[in-house]
């Protein structure tokens, strides 16, 4: 993992573009909208979710493309460590990378956005659970279209319809918080997404890639 995080913080693009296009798409939603605070603050949850997933889609497609195009996965597939191993510390490095300067680059942003503290502090622990789930959503998609040449694409039309109860329940919790309703239930469903998908998330990939580079 220590390996993965240091690789992909080398790549300077790899890791500031998708913050970079997320600092913009946010930058630019308060000209679209009145300049009330009001009106920014009602739309800024699901704005803040969308750009999230959006930014996330720039990353998917260099999870494990440039691994493939340079052999490291097929060297995985010959070591005696459980490939499914080897994939959950490449994730949880991605994630490291991406989804929590990420997240915290949001929270910022929803501050900006006019929502009071306490939901602030809300979207932030949401966004650091939703964006571990998108990641390690991606890794699936991202290991059945490792081989393809246009795989980015491919790979965000598949995870999409996966990401979406993600983003309904991330936005449905925000509002709950700016309304000052219970959070439980959201939290303890993604929460339980998140378990779920650290189970089989990593053993999906793998299985899937052998599938693909053999």
């Amino acid at each position: 993992m220590k390996r993965e995080l240091f690789v992909t913080l080398r790549r300077h693009t790899g890791w500031f573009e998708p913050l970079l296009f997320f600092a913009i798409v946010m930058i630019m939603f308060p000209m679209a909208v009145s300049a009330e605070g009001k009106a920014i603050a009602a739309y800024g949850a699901g704005i803040v979710w969308r750009a999230v997933l959006l930014s996330g889609f720039l990353s998917l497609g260099r999870l494990l493309r440039q691994d493939y195009e340079n052999g490291t996965l097929e060297q995985w597939l010959l070591m005696p460590q459980p490939l499914a191993l080897l994939l959950l510390a490449k994730v949880c490095a991605h994630w490291l990378a991406h989804g929590l300067p990420l997240a915290v680059l949001a929270s910022l942003f929803a501050w900006f956005l006019f929502l009071p503290a306490e939901p602030v502090l809300m979207v932030a622990l949401s966004l650091l659970l939703g964006t571990a789930i998108m990641v390690l959503i991606g890794m699936i998609g991202a290991a059945l279209t490792v081989p393809l040449q246009r795989g980015s694409l491919l790979t965000g039309l598949l995870v999409m319809p996966l990401y979406l109860p993600v983003l309904i329940f991330g936005t449905r919790l925000t509002d709950a918080a700016v309304s000052a309703s219970p959070l439980s239930g959201y939290f303890a469903f993604l929460g339980a997404v998140l378990l779920l998908m650290l189970v089989l998330s990593p053993f999906v990939a793998a299985v899937a890639l052998r599938l693909m580079i053999d």
